[in-house]
């Protein structure tokens, strides 16, 4: 179960999170990108928020 839960979340996560290439990690998984960003998408949610706050602050006008 530990590995499962290594190998099915915690990686993923970590390489989704440090940009690395959607295809290389569905292909190191055995998914196809649209599967990743499905199970993943929670991550990509997160990440668009944070992407969203920093765009809103950078670009603020006062």
């Amino acid at each position: 179960m530990v590995y499962f839960i290594f190998v099915h979340i915690l990686i993923p996560s970590f390489l989704i999170k440090n940009k690395i290439d959607d295809s290389l990690i569905a292909e190191r998984l055995g998914h196809t990108v649209t599967e990743l960003r499905k199970t993943y998408a929670h991550i990509y949610d997160s990440m668009r928020q944070n992407m969203k706050k920093i765009l809103d602050e950078t670009c603020k006008i006062e």
